[in-house]
């Protein structure tokens, strides 16, 4: 494994100039899929030639296409003022962007077409305007071998139950084959429907909010933190590893759904780390395995997602029972779905930088050293070289889900900016060194 800064993945295609195109397919992290598409728009595309391709029904693909900036590189400029594709696909999540990357399998990808993808809007992004263009649910997808990809967790977590369904652990060659780098940590909650979060304030004192006749709250903002409930560690532990049902949160008893993803996803191996000590433990046996979706146990139905918006909508459309599911702060709150606390603190950027809240994962982005090009590998690298700085973050949408590692190799202390103050709002004071089942530590 050769150890780089940040990157993303890309496949050059054409020649330098005005009329080239750079094809990137990159794949991974459903939790990742707005910040890694912004992150690329801000430091790789000109300003005001942005189009995000999205497909309806299907949160888990995602494409930008821009034209290049006219100085991106000084040392290359045959990567300058080209169109770029840059294609991302979240199917199965994290080990998408790990297996799939080392060994050249395939993926599926959005079908960019301009004629079916209408024009559906546009809006003020990272890098100036930014036109979307919408496919058509149910279009046929493209399939393609991804460059590069993104992780919540380090490559080597995705062995045992974190193994995806379609490929086999990770191996050594595996990650020899990658270059790996983290600059970023993904900040995730415990994610509840209305009925859950009602029942809990109900069982811990404070007034409930309101769900409709649907079961849904009238907005995001009924819930604050002075009237957010809580649950601990143990009780969601409970829940993901089918030792107990509702009651154990402190609840009545009742029918309830646990939205978990699917084996391979990263969002999944940091619950599998936070909540139930696995893989982390194995060697002592005291590791704990989460149930299998398609099984109902202690009046708990398991669901397994593909990605992140499944297990979004899955919460956010059940008005009938509990529901309870893990989420990156990519999703914000919404009809049906707010965020608890987790032993007593609020998952936020802010505590998670102060060392209070710790459900998050150290990121990694990696691509494969021997697929990459020279040109491929600047790009890569400019890429790397701002993803993780603080003036990058500063100012995406989904800034929130974020925050900067104190030491990304081989930038130190977060990559900061000349302000103090927004240094300060985004870069954490400890870290646990890109080993996720080690203890954070702050300095």
């Amino acid at each position: 494994m050769k150890l780089k800064y940040l990157a993303a993945s890309l496949m050059l295609v054409g020649s330098s100039g005005a009329f080239a195109q750079v094809t990137i397919n990159a794949a991974g992290a459903s939790a990742q899929i707005g910040q890694v598409t912004q992150i690329f728009e801000r430091l790789i595309c000109a300003a005001n030639t942005t189009t995000e391709y999205i497909q309806t029904g299907n949160s888990n693909i995602k494409a930008v296409r821009c034209t290049t900036k006219t100085d991106l590189s000084q040392d290359n400029t045959a990567v300058n003022n080209v169109q770029v594709t840059f294609n991302y696909s979240a199917i199965d999540g994290s080990a998408s962007g790990v297996q799939f990357v080392a060994r050249g399998g395939n993926r599926s990808f959005i079908t960019l077409n301009d004629t079916a993808c209408t024009v559906t809007g546009t809006t003020a992004g990272a890098n100036g305007t930014i036109t979307t263009r919408t496919c058509p649910s149910g279009a046929a997808l493209t399939t393609a071998i991804p460059v590069a990809g993104a992780s919540d967790v380090e490559p080597a977590l995705f062995f045992g139950l974190n193994t995806p369904s379609q490929a086999t652990a990770v191996t050594s060659t595996d990650i020899n084959a990658l270059t790996v780098s983290a600059n970023r940590a993904v900040i995730f909650g415990v994610a509840a429907n209305c009925r859950l979060i009602a029942a809990l304030q109900t069982a811990q004192g404070i007034t409930p909010i309101a769900c409709t006749g649907t079961g849904k709250p009238a907005v995001s903002t009924d819930l604050t933190d002075a009237n957010r409930p809580n649950v601990t560690v143990a009780q969601v532990r409970s829940i993901i590893s089918g030792s107990a049902g509702a009651a154990a949160l402190g609840v009545p008893a009742g029918a309830m759904s646990y939205e978990r993803r699917v084996n391979g996803s990263g969002t999944q191996a940091m619950s599998n780390v936070f909540f139930l000590n696995y893989p982390c433990a194995l060697g002592a046996g005291s590791g704990v395995a989460p149930i299998a979706g398609g099984q109902v146990v202690n009046s708990v139905t398991y669901n397994a997602g593909s990605g992140s918006g499944n297990v979004r909508d899955a919460i956010r459309n059940n008005t009938s029972t509990y529901s309870m599911g893990i989420l990156s702060l990519e999703t914000t709150e919404a009809a049906n779905q707010g965020y608890l606390k987790v032993n007593g603190v609020k998952a936020s950027r802010a505590n998670v930088i102060n060392g209070s809240y710790e459900f998050f994962g150290e990121e990694t982005f990696q691509y494969n050293t021997a697929a990459a090009t020279p040109n491929q590998v600047t790009i890569l690298d400019l890429y790397a070289a701002g993803a993780g700085s603080v003036a990058t973050l500063n100012g995406l949408s989904t800034a929130a889900a974020f925050a900067a590692l104190p030491i990304a190799t081989p930038i130190d202390t977060g990559n900061p900016t000349a302000d103090a103050t927004t240094n300060a709002n985004f870069i954490m004071k400890g870290f646990r060194s890109g080993n996720n089942c080690a203890p954070q530590q702050l300095f």
